[in-house]
């Protein structure tokens, strides 16, 4: 009957997640697991010199995969806070988000749900030290303030 969800607070700030829905006993093997759910890495892209190679089989489609080189290597950026929402699959909504100028059409699970103030969690930090109080975190400091629950 429950489904957790993973965002960031860019996530939440646009209203949908990206990141499909797990079983609750998944979502806690994945937090423990996962390098980035886990606080292993701090970095997105921490080695970007390496880059996948065409294996020798010539039955492997991996050739026809695309290899455009970006146009200058983009440095590794902090990874942000990650939190978790476990919600009722009641309301475990899919929804796309139009595009904009400055974002692509988004697919993913609507996060503004009912129950929001009292089943989300941090996972990890941020590891950008001057990334400053997100919106998520806001939310769970102003719903402790209130008395609500916390998981």
């Amino acid at each position: 009957d429950q489904v957790v969800v993973f965002l960031r607070p860019d996530d939440y700030a646009l209203g949908v997640a990206s990141e499909p829905g797990l079983h609750p006993a998944c979502a806690e093997y994945s937090t423990q697991a996962c390098p980035v759910l886990a606080g292993r890495i701090h970095r997105y892209n921490p080695h970007p010199e390496s880059r996948s190679t065409e294996c020798d089989d010539p039955r492997c489609d991996c050739r026809l995969w695309s290899r455009t080189p970006p146009s200058e290597p983009r440095p590794p950026r902090p990874i942000e806070a990650w939190y978790a929402i476990q919600l009722p699959l009641t309301e475990y909504r899919v929804l796309t988000i139009a595009a904009t100028d400055t974002n692509p059409e988004i697919t993913g699970i609507d996060v503004h749900t009912p129950s929001l103030l009292h089943r989300v969690r941090q996972i990890r930090a941020s590891a950008d030290p001057a990334s400053g109080t997100d919106p998520l975190q806001l939310l769970l400091m102003t719903s402790a303030m209130f008395g609500g629950d916390r998981p």
